[in-house]
């Protein structure tokens, strides 16, 4: 059973506002699209992954996706959790492609593809990590000692993977997969461990916790990339010819270069200004990035929308929608 989904990070959605309203000149611009090739490699990862993990027939496993939660050490990731009452399994998703040879002496995966080759740290170290501390979280939560798993599961099937030495030399090789093996392994591990350690009762309870404490990543790119305010691209983007020139006109807006007519046009605009500064904004604020001069037609607007308020009347902060 999907408890939490596989979704599009909010910090995906971040990269790509900025992609489209910074200008083509922004000496930044080939970071943030190696940064964003990055990211949605990570979630087509984690959407095969969701593919298989579809197939578990069993009412007793509940699956979370992205889950983030804090410790005294700060923050650690799972790319997917599977709970049941018998033990937690940990999924670490690799869309990796091309040529991946696992170097056990320097602990390395050496990746090439088509003639670049770059070196990472071995995986599975990095989930073994992620093993302990969330055995400390549970404990620190007064859950019962439950057994913890963990698997990297690579999930593109363009990859080639092999051992630099024997295979039988690497120690962990029991632990890392590709996605068709998966079901198997996960049936593997509901044979080994039988004793049913959490009720139905604790089993929804557990999820529900990591649900709450879940903690989504949500950097400031503007500020990481020392991108200024000044050069981020205002106005309403008319959804027809991408022209950021809609005007409002008799209570709609409208494109000047399309003549495309729209309602809610301002609705994808504030939604991106939240990707950008966060998700409150006040009259003037919107006007500067909606470029509208009318301090009356901006409260209509945020009106509309009927956006929770907070402060005096005069300098109401409105609350957008977390997205």
């Amino acid at each position: 059973m999907i408890i939490k989904e596989a979704q599009k990070p909010r910090k995906i959605k971040k990269l790509e506002v900025l992609l489209l309203r910074t200008p083509e000149s922004l000496p930044q611009r080939d970071i943030l699209n190696s940064m964003l090739n990055r990211e949605l490699a990570g979630y087509e990862g984690e959407l095969q992954l969701q593919y298989y993990l579809n197939f578990l027939t069993e009412k007793d496993y509940h699956l979370l996706h992205h889950i983030r939660l804090k410790d005294d050490n700060g923050y650690f990731q799972m790319d997917a959790i599977l709970v049941t009452k018998f033990y937690i399994l940990i999924m670490d998703s690799k869309y990796w492609t091309g040529h991946i040879t696992i170097d056990n002496h320097f602990k390395q995966y050496i990746q090439l593809n088509k003639g670049v080759t770059q070196v990472y740290s071995d995986p599975v170290l990095q989930i073994s990590l992620q093993e302990k501390r969330l055995k400390r979280w549970l404990k620190k939560m007064k859950y019962p000692t439950l057994p913890v798993k963990s698997l990297v599961v690579f999930t593109n099937r363009n990859v080639h993977l092999e051992t630099q030495t024997p295979p039988n030399n690497y120690p962990f090789l029991n632990r890392v997969i590709k996605t068709p093996e998966l079901i198997m392994k996960i049936d593997n591990f509901h044979h080994m461990y039988q004793m049913e350690i959490l009720t139905n009762k604790e089993l929804n309870k557990l999820t529900k916790t990591l649900c709450i404490k879940n903690v989504p990543e949500d950097p400031d790119y503007l500020s990481i990339l020392d991108i200024s305010p000044n050069i981020i691209i205002k106005g309403i983007r008319c959804e027809h010819c991408h022209m950021y020139a809609m005007k409002r006109y008799k209570g709609k807006w409208y494109c000047p270069h399309c003549k495309n007519r729209s309602s809610t046009a301002h609705h994808t605009t504030l939604q991106e200004y939240s990707f950008l500064y966060g998700n409150k904004i006040t009259n003037k604020q919107l006007r500067n990035f909606l470029l509208i001069g009318s301090t009356s037609v901006a409260h209509k607007l945020l009106s509309s929308m009927d956006l929770p308020q907070t402060g005096p009347k005069q300098r109401t902060i409105y609350h957008l929608p977390i997205n």
